[in-house]
């Protein structure tokens, strides 16, 4: 019960956290933002998310388990049939790649290892977080969490016909009549407090491409826009044009603004040959050399602390100085 309610908290401050960020919000406002303002409601959503997660633990585990007794290969094929039709899934739609920039074979590898870690992730939790259209995606993090709840039940009836263990049946009803209305009575709470513009993030069919496009395409500033240069370029298959006009439109500003949210793993992530100005464009070459790439870990957490291009000028023909900084 303690290892249940320690994971339903973790996975309830994750997501609280991510939604309520004023950042986040400020950059992709339709998809955060279903915590209220209020704060009776803000614990209410937080008190559900945690029995949700704790609960779906249970659930979850006690599927398995039941399936175990029958055999090692019914529990591995419960696992592994729910996986497989995911990553199909994820394939044919073209959303198997993940956001994270990291290029070449080493893509492929982070892809299916994410894919799969998010996926076993939402089964156990619930992590409201994970319906973002570049992690599980609202509808599959929705159906995943019916599968889940549906499949206990019917691994009681298969454990009955083949192996009739009366003591982890009598314990799986237990959950089934105790639990599972539980969880249903919080996921109630939960859809009648939140805010419902967000209703519809629970169900989306969006993908992580259409994601990262659409919030290049309509970001309230230049600094939402820029996310897009965190994802992929698998991502940026069909806005490359707009977004090169979006660069050379604004680059000479950049320079001299010198931006907070233009850190410069985010500026060497722009193409050189899109900078406008041959001048420049030696001068952006030069100024990567001396950067050291990022590591998955800091691409992931990019928005933390990071090291920005300050205003002053070295002596040392014309590279940028580069200080420790907050985004």
């Amino acid at each position: 019960a303690v290892s249940a309610f320690t994971t339903g908290f973790v996975s309830a401050t994750l997501s609280y956290d991510w939604d309520t960020s004023p950042e986040k919000r400020r950059a992709a406002p339709d998809f955060y933002g279903f915590i209220p303002a209020a704060a009776v409601k803000r614990v209410t959503v937080f008190a559900s998310m945690l029995v949700t997660s704790a609960g779906m633990l249970v659930i979850r585990c006690m599927s398995i388990v039941l399936m175990g007794l029958i055999g090692r290969n019914w529990a591995l094929g419960y696992v592994g049939v729910d996986l497989g039709l995911y990553l199909i899934i994820k394939l044919l739609r073209g959303d198997f790649w993940y956001w994270i920039p990291v290029g070449g074979y080493v893509e492929i590898i982070l892809s299916s290892s994410a894919r799969i870690l998010t996926k076993i992730l939402s089964d156990f939790t619930s992590l409201v977080q994970l319906r973002h259209p570049q992690e599980m995606g609202g509808v599959s993090w929705s159906f995943s969490l019916v599968v889940a709840i549906v499949s206990l039940p019917v691994a009681v009836k298969i454990n009955e016909n083949m192996v009739n263990d009366k003591v982890a049946i009598s314990l799986a009803w237990k959950v089934i009549w105790i639990l599972i209305p539980t969880v249903l009575l919080s996921l109630v709470i939960f859809f009648n407090i939140i805010e419902s513009k967000y209703f519809g993030t629970f169900i989306s069919r969006q993908t992580g491409k259409e994601f990262a496009q659409e919030l290049f395409k309509n970001g309230k500033d230049n600094a939402a826009k820029a996310n897009i240069f965190w994802n992929t370029g698998k991502y940026w298959v069909g806005i490359e044009d707009d977004m090169k006009l979006w660069v050379q439109e604004n680059w000479r500003r950049w320079e001299a603004e010198k931006p907070e949210w233009l850190i410069h793993h985010m500026k060497a992530q722009i193409p050189v040959e899109w900078i406008p100005d041959e001048a420049d464009r030696q001068k952006e070459s030069l100024r990567r050399k001396s950067l050291r790439r990022p590591s998955v870990i800091e691409s992931i957490i990019g928005m933390g602390n990071v090291t920005r291009v300050s205003p002053e000028e070295s002596d040392e023909g014309g590279m940028q100085k580069l200080t420790e900084s907050e985004k």
